[in-house]
């Protein structure tokens, strides 16, 4: 542009002067530094909240274990895990005046959740296998109080089916007398004073074959159907009526109390996985001593595989006590239902009045022979 015009004769254009140029400079930069702290705030964002989304998985993971583990859990806990430091960023910004834009604030809701979360996991403790029983246990409590309440219209064949569940608590406490029978030793199976000498050992096998006699005996009580024709014939009813009543009845019978064989066969799995044990350790009762309480193998391989054997016997009881619970929760609650006492639990704690104490109960000092 020649000088001496303030303007191009040209083309027109005005003539920039230094102060422009660098302003313009100025706001390219700027432009530029706030488009890549941008991409920085949100890529932080993404970070944290994979973060938020694994550190939940493994939350729940480690207090549920694999088999309560749930998906619905974790979209549960990472919904949450975001109120309390969002609750704390938003009073912070508020009391201190001070402004930023919302992808900032999330990014530091992020961050203060991922620190969170840090916290609470270095401070969680997995639930043991007893834990995650009392919740299952807990839940079916509560279902059973649900059922119970429901009322039932009385009907013209209460009398007989009032007879057949006197029948089934005639079984269940024939079942109950018998394992307290073979409950001889002071001693609780597969603590290590059990596993002292071979007479104590002896002693301990000798219960669990006869623990294992009675789970078979008493593993199914749907022969208690046959005495139900009895019991309609005194009924004010047409033949047809009866017999359509006895279909329908001895079906629905038939699935409640084939839940009793699935105890039974958790009995016997229980009472086999202790013998496994006890066999275990006469084979190698040279090879071990008990020290401070606890039975101590000489070679590592042994110890190894006899920790190995005590663990299925172990989640063998529980399995056991879980399913004998469940049953005993669903029968008591027909019992309710129909105006009648429920069963008693049995076991050790004979005063038990739901699934979650008797649970408690049989689980105190590890004592597997507690419970039945």
């Amino acid at each position: 542009m020649p000088d001496g015009f303030a303007d191009c004769p040209w083309c027109g254009a005005v003539r920039g002067s230094a102060a422009t140029v660098a302003a313009s400079a100025f706001d390219a930069v700027s432009s530029s530094r706030s488009a890549l702290q941008n991409a920085l705030v949100w890529i932080g964002i993404s970070l944290c909240s994979a973060s938020i989304l694994i550190l939940n998985h493994f939350a729940v993971l480690g207090e549920y274990g694999p088999r309560g583990y749930s998906s619905a859990y974790v979209i549960g806990r990472v919904i949450g895990s975001y109120v309390i430091p969002a609750i704390c960023v938003f009073l912070y910004y508020k009391i201190s005046g001070k402004k930023a834009v919302s992808s900032v604030k999330f990014l530091v809701i992020s961050c203060v959740t991922v620190l969170w979360l840090f916290l609470l996991l270095a401070a969680a403790r997995p639930r043991s296998p007893y834990q995650q029983a009392f919740r299952g246990s807990a839940e079916a409590d509560q279902q059973a109080e649900a059922e119970a309440a429901r009322t039932v219209t009385p009907t013209k064949w209460d009398p007989a089916i009032r007879s057949f569940f006197d029948d089934v608590r005639s079984f269940h406490m024939r079942y109950v007398s018998a394992v307290s029978e073979t409950e001889t030793s002071a001693v609780p199976l597969c603590s290590p004073e059990s596993f002292r000498d071979a007479a104590s050992i002896e002693q301990a096998m000798s219960q669990l074959r006869r623990r294992l006699a009675v789970a078979k005996e008493f593993s199914s009580p749907e022969t208690l159907l046959s005495k139900m024709p009895q019991y309609v014939e005194a009924i004010d009813a047409t033949g047809l009526e009866r017999k359509n009543f006895l279909e329908g009845f001895n079906d629905s019978a038939r699935k409640d109390l084939g839940a009793r064989k699935n105890v039974s066969d958790n009995e016997v799995s229980w009472a086999q996985s202790c013998i496994a044990v006890y066999h275990f350790a006469l084979a190698h009762q040279n090879d071990y001593s008990l020290q401070n309480g606890q039975v101590v193998f000489t070679s590592k391989n042994e110890g190894s595989e006899f920790d190995r054997k005590q663990e299925i016997a172990k989640l063998s009881h529980l399995e056991f006590l879980h399913a004998y619970g469940r049953f005993m929760t669903a029968q008591n609650a027909s019992f309710t239902q129909l105006g009648l006492p429920p069963l008693d639990f049995g076991g050790r704690p004979s005063t038990a009045s739901s699934v979650t104490d008797f649970l408690s109960h049989s689980s105190q000092g590890a004592d597997p022979k507690s419970a039945h």
